[in-house]
């Protein structure tokens, strides 16, 4: 794909009513690792959505359907992997449709639909919309109850991806859509991929987050899954959090100003046994930690 002039695109006038969202061109964050297998799923399916609005293919599947374990980046990594391919991103969360209001639920859905529509048509890249824990909008089990019209926001979705209809590509993310409606996961509906990191992409994460680029410092963070293999990347995430937090009161407490600071940060510090002990500790006893273990175990 031909590289894009991002700051072109940040300069494209959109109007005040419509949410902010990640232009196509957004840079990935320093450091940030994608899951090759998931990114080139996205990307093939966005691909084909690209080449059906110029008229050279038919009319993908609408909707691409993300499951797998919490924490493991799932909206995150599809959002990067498409930005960075020239693909706008609207993110919405599925907790925003909630309301006690009868058909409120998928007035906001259409309203953000729509909007992507005209966000396309003003900078001229396909625009997607994303549905973070859209799980508990189509595929809640019946025993839980929500303020949320679920049999209408289905028929929504349903609709929407019919063959034939128009309109902006879906990623709808969540951690398990076996409850979601059979008609509209159907192949000419929707892609469903299950992401499910390897222990090899966890490791890779884990060693990008922290900074480590050698093998000693490799081997530490290899030690330390042996024992936590079954924590997702968000576990890592607030590891790497709890040392940078510990690297930078430890900092201050040496009395050094903002500028001395600042350099000290920018310089890759080397990772001892005790830090990370003490960054895995601090992250385990975080009120998040209950939420940081997946589901399943991760692959070989």
């Amino acid at each position: 794909m031909s590289r894009i002039d991002t700051t072109t695109l940040r300069r494209v006038p959109v109007p005040a009513s419509l949410p902010d969202y990640e232009p196509a061109g957004t840079p990935a964050p320093e450091g940030f690792v994608v899951s090759r297998r998931l990114r080139r799923a996205v990307l093939a399916w966005a691909r084909r959505h690209r080449l059906a609005t110029k008229g050279l293919i038919g009319r993908p599947p609408l909707l691409f359907v993300c499951q797998g374990p919490p924490g493991s980046g799932k909206s995150s990594q599809i959002r990067v992997a498409l930005t960075s391919a020239g693909v706008n991103v609207v993110t919405f969360a599925a907790s925003e449709l909630t309301s006690p209001d009868e058909g409120a639920n998928v007035k906001a859905l259409q309203k953000r639909y729509d909007e992507c529509a005209q966000i396309e048509r003003l900078t001229g890249h396909l625009t997607v919309l994303l549905i973070d824990d859209a799980d508990i909008i189509v595929s809640t089990p019946p025993t839980m109850q929500l303020t949320i019209n679920r049999a209408a926001i289905e028929a929504w979705f349903q609709t929407a991806a019919d063959p034939g209809a128009t309109g902006a590509p879906c990623c709808l993310t969540g951690n398990d859509f076996r409850h979601a409606r059979p008609s509209l996961l159907r192949p000419q509906r929707a892609v469903l991929f299950t992401h499910e990191p390897t222990l090899e992409e966890v490791a890779h994460a884990a060693c990008t987050l922290l900074g480590i680029t050698t093998t000693t410092e490799g081997k530490l963070v290899g030690d330390v899954m042996a024992v936590l293999g079954d924590k997702p990347i968000a576990f890592w995430c607030e590891v790497a959090r709890q040392y940078s937090e510990e690297r930078l009161l430890a900092l201050i407490e040496q009395g050094l100003d903002d500028e001395a600071i600042a350099g000290e940060l920018a310089t890759p510090d080397r990772l001892t046994p005790e830090a990370l002990e003490a960054a895995v500790e601090a992250a385990l006893a975080a009120r998040s930690a209950d939420f940081l273990t997946t589901t399943t175990e991760p692959k070989e």
